[in-house]
């Protein structure tokens, strides 16, 4: 596990490591939000993995960091996990299971909130990064100003910096480098303009 923490970061972390093995080490209860886009299991590559189990595999190990999520979730938290309806479906039996309340299926429409591509100010060298907004939405209505947040699939590092904007505190966990070094270029600026107001 490696813990990125600067000076300015204090309200920040960024942790390398699986994000089963690293929640295990997280307090219960500790978390206010949960918001998180995990690989979708088709085929796309993210640094080393190949994102294709096969499919009881995958749910299994679904199951696995969603039962990490609710155990550090607060009682009162929210969770939102982004993928395909194919594949939420067997995760909100499981979150069911679990004890979960089910409140919204949130539908994400090209034409309200756009994707992060071509020539956008917001894309990243990450196969799927976030827009910033769609996140924020998230935030603002799950949260309030010094609320932890945790993202186990860090990403691109959307969600870290939609809490820096918007005053919260965020873990990230990210396994692959190449990630964490995008991350920490992509919220630098955003660091910043928090520093000057």
């Amino acid at each position: 596990m490696l813990w990125l923490l600067d000076l300015e970061m204090e309200n920040n972390i960024i942790i390398q490591g699986d994000c089963i093995k690293e929640m295990k080490k997280l307090p219960e209860n500790s978390i206010d939000a949960i918001i998180t886009d995990p690989p979708f299991n088709i085929g796309k590559k993210y640094g080393k993995d190949k994102d294709n189990k096969k499919l009881f595999e995958y749910y299994g190990w679904c199951y696995n960091w969603i039962d990490e999520c609710i155990r550090v979730l607060k009682q009162t938290g929210n969770l939102y996990i982004m993928n395909f309806p194919r594949h939420l479906a067997f995760l909100y039996v499981h979150l069911i299971k679990r004890g979960m309340i089910y409140k919204n299926w949130i539908s994400w429409v090209r034409n309200d909130i756009t994707y992060v591509k071509g020539n956008s100010k917001e894309k990243v060298n990450h196969p799927c990064p976030w827009p910033i907004k769609l996140v924020e939405r998230m935030l603002l209505s799950s949260s309030k100003e010094g609320d932890t947040i945790l993202d186990p699939f860090g990403g691109s590092g959307t969600t870290m910096v939609a809490c820096i904007k918007n005053n919260r505190k965020c873990i990230l966990i990210e396994k692959e480098e190449e990630y964490i070094k995008v991350i920490k270029s992509r919220i630098k600026p955003y660091l910043e303009q928090t520093q000057l107001k």
